[in-house]
């Protein structure tokens, strides 16, 4: 029989439980941006930013002759690039039969699912790019060879000293490797906070790793370790808001179709969707359409834009 899939009320459906995944699995580090209107055409989303009023210099001292001539607001666009992805699965009615279940009709979860995965290894993408070139100085401390060269106090409250200064106190998250969270564990320096009162009810239960006030977020995908000469590293990142940026469209393109000549009727499910991924004070500066993980994870695709590096509220802490 053929299946009866509304795709709009799908994709709606398929989009709401992708943004609850989010809200739980990626809010400490990703703006999740369901608003935006991705038209036919474009292949940068252009994002625009003010500068801050120390662009204007310093006060003016008021006499009685004085005549203030207004500064012009300057101001200066973050670009992230369009990607636009898709998928298709398919079932026959006899394997319906066969196994007694249709799979589709109970496939909405899992697609959203899949597609916050796919996102991530997206904006995964885009950390290697990003700290390839634009931030590799700037906002990466190397701690590797400091001691053990594993993680420790030390080396965190450095690396943000080093690249924040004065404002590293807002600092709220850490995203970290499984293993490097292990060794901070070891230290003795993580702190588990209840769940509902770290997160604002979002959470119901369960505990939340800590460090000085800092969620931890384990995250081996976004922190996947790299080898330079038979050494291997890991990128810890400590975060002050969602540096990363998913402008993701309201909702999914879903289309269903139904071929009666194979296995009794095959059902047929395919799906598109349109989101662009960038990095708070980072453009994407080479003009590529449709950009592939590959040419997301480049160094020379990224350019810094933000007029100053504290705007920028990440640092790249690397430890073996």
């Amino acid at each position: 029989m053929a299946l009866t899939v509304q795709p709009q009320i799908w994709g709606d459906w398929v989009v709401t439980e992708m943004v609850k995944i989010a809200n739980i699995v990626t809010s400490p580090y990703i703006e999740f941006d369901t608003g935006v209107s991705i038209k036919e055409g474009e292949i940068l989303l252009r994002i625009p930013k003010l500068k801050s009023l120390d662009v204007i210099g310093d006060d003016v001292r008021v006499t009685k002759t004085t005549q203030l001539t207004p500064n012009e607001l300057e101001d200066y666009a973050e670009l992230a690039p369009i990607l636009r992805t898709g998928n298709a699965i398919q079932v026959t009615d006899v394997e319906i039969v066969s196994k007694g279940i249709d799979p589709l009709q109970a496939l909405a979860p899992q697609i959203a699912q899949y597609n916050i995965n796919q996102i991530q290894k997206k904006v995964k993408a885009v950390f290697v790019g990003v700290f390839a070139s634009a931030l590799a100085t700037s906002h990466t401390y190397n701690a590797s060879g400091i001691g053990d060269g594993k993680i420790d106090a030390g080396p965190i409250e450095d690396a943000l000293q080093s690249v924040l200064g004065e404002t590293s106190e807002g600092m709220t998250a850490m995203i970290m490797h499984s293993k490097v969270a292990a060794d901070l564990k070891k230290k003795g320096l993580t702190y588990t906070i209840l769940a509902p009162v770290f997160t604002d009810g979002l959470l119901t239960q369960g505990q939340i790793p800590t460090y000085w006030g800092k969620r931890i977020i384990v995250n081996d995908t976004i922190c996947a370790p790299f080898t330079v000469d038979s050494v291997t590293y890991y990128p810890t990142y400590i975060l002050g808001g969602q540096p990363a940026y998913v402008g993701f469209q309201k909702a999914l393109n879903i289309y269903s179709d139904f071929d009666p000549s194979v296995g009794g009727g095959t059902n047929k499910l395919y799906w598109y969707s349109h989101f662009a991924v960038g990095f708070r004070g980072v453009s994407f500066s080479a003009g590529i359409d449709n950009p592939t993980t590959a040419q997301l994870a480049t160094g020379s695709n990224w350019t810094k834009v933000a007029p100053d590096d504290k705007l920028i509220r990440v640092v790249r802490l690397i430890t073996k």
